[in-house]
């Protein structure tokens, strides 16, 4: 069997003077990721410093803006995030997990579930892109 080597997958391999550790740019705190093994679609949880958290979808070799944006940017050189919430909601985005089990309904299957540590909320993106709350007022503090 072939050893597997990032270096022919990572999108700064055959760049001088980059890492090899890296995958993505513009990422202020990415806390938490998860990669779903059915689509191989990587979100991230990324949490902000004044005003927001986000949800990134990550492809190789992207920038995501950090630091000249955080949230909604409208900067077309940069990748947007696929959800973002303001410090209303919520103060430090945790946890990211996809979803691929059969012990819950079908319409859980695929969704990535995220939280928040200060709002203590559990909420999840479904297949479609549509956000949900899915649980509210969970056990203090959740982190993964």
């Amino acid at each position: 069997m072939e050893e597997y080597s990032g270096l022919t997958h990572n999108p700064f391999a055959n760049t001088p003077g980059a890492l090899g550790e890296i995958w993505a740019i513009g990422f202020r705190n990415p806390y938490t990721f998860d990669i779903d093994k059915v689509t191989e679609n990587m979100y991230v949880s990324d949490i902000g410093q004044h005003d927001w958290e986000e949800v990134n979808h990550v492809f190789a070799g992207e920038n995501y803006g950090w630091p000249d944006c955080e949230g909604p940017c409208g900067d077309t050189s940069y990748v947007e995030p696929i959800y973002t919430y303001d410090h209303t909601e919520g103060c430090s985005i945790t946890g990211a997990a996809f979803y691929r089990e059969s012990q819950f309904p079908a319409i859980y299957e695929g969704s990535f579930f995220f939280a928040d540590f200060c709002s203590n909320w559990i909420r999840r993106i479904d297949t479609q892109g549509m956000v949900t709350d899915f649980g509210t007022d969970v056990a203090g503090g959740p982190v993964d």
